[in-house]
C-alpha cells in the first residue's frame, strides 16, 4: 500500500505484491490487488507472465493448479483476448478440477468465440458425461447434434447426438423434431 498509496508508484506496488505471492503462493488473496493494479497500469501480459510462474511452481497441488489456471485463463480470454492460451488454460483447469463442469463450461465458451467447433463437440461429449442429470446432458447433446449438423456438416454424428437427447429426454420435442429433419 505504501508504494500504491504514498508514492503513487504503481510499478513498484504491483513488485511487491508479486514477492509476497512468490513468498506465499497459496495465499489467493495476494491476487486481488495484483489484479487491480495490473487494471489501473494495463500490465495484463505481466500479471499473466507472473500467473505461468505460479501455476508452474503449483503442480502437483490440484486445489493451487485449479485456482491459477482458472485466474489466468480469465485473463488470458478478457483481458488479453487470447482464445488459445486461454483453452489450454482450461483444459488444465479441467484436468486438475475436483469437478469439471466450471472449467469445461468456461473452455466450451472459449472454443464457441474462437470458432473451434470440432473441439467444442469435444467439449459438450465431456460436459455431457458430467452433466448431473439426464436434462442437462440433452441440453448438451442437442447443442453437440446441433454444431455438428450446422458447422461440421457431420450428418452422422448429428444424428448419433439427436438420438442420445431422447435417451435421456424421451418427450423432448426439439431432439425428435431434429432427427425427423
Amino acid at each position: 500500500d505504501l508504494h500504491e498509496v504514498l508514492r503513487a508508484d504503481l510499478a513498484s506496488a504491483s513488485s511487491t505484491w508479486a514477492r509476497a505471492l512468490a513468498e506465499t503462493p497459496s495465499d489467493l488473496e495476494l491476487y486481488a490487488p495484483l489484479e487491480r493494479l495490473a487494471a489501473a497500469r494495463g500490465a495484463w501480459p505481466e500479471l499473466a507472465a507472473l500467473l505461468e510462474t505460479r501455476l508452474t511452481a503449483a503442480s502437483g497441488d490440484p486445489e493451487l493448479e485449479y485456482a491459477y489456471a482458472t485466474r489466468l485463463a480469465s485473463i488470458y480470454e478478457d483481458a488479453l483476448g487470447d482464445l488459445e492460451r486461454a483453452a489450454a488454460t482450461l483444459r488444465r483447469a479441467a484436468a486438475v478440477a475436483s469437478d469439471e463442469r466450471v472449467p469445461l463450461a468456461a473452455l466450451d465458451r472459449v472454443l464457441a468465440r474462437a470458432g473451434k467447433w470440432a473441439e467444442l463437440a469435444v467439449v459438450l461429449q465431456q460436459e455431457a458425461d458430467a452433466a448431473p442429470d439426464d436434462a442437462r446432458a440433452a441440453e448438451l447433446f442437442f447443442r453437440m447434434g446441433d454444431l455438428r449438423e450446422t458447422s461440421l456438416a457431420d450428418v452422422a454424428g448429428a444424428v448419433a447426438a439427436y438420438r442420445e437427447v431422447l435417451t435421456r429426454a424421451p418427450k423432448c420435442p426439439a431432439g425428435r423434431a431434429a432427427l425427423e429433419r
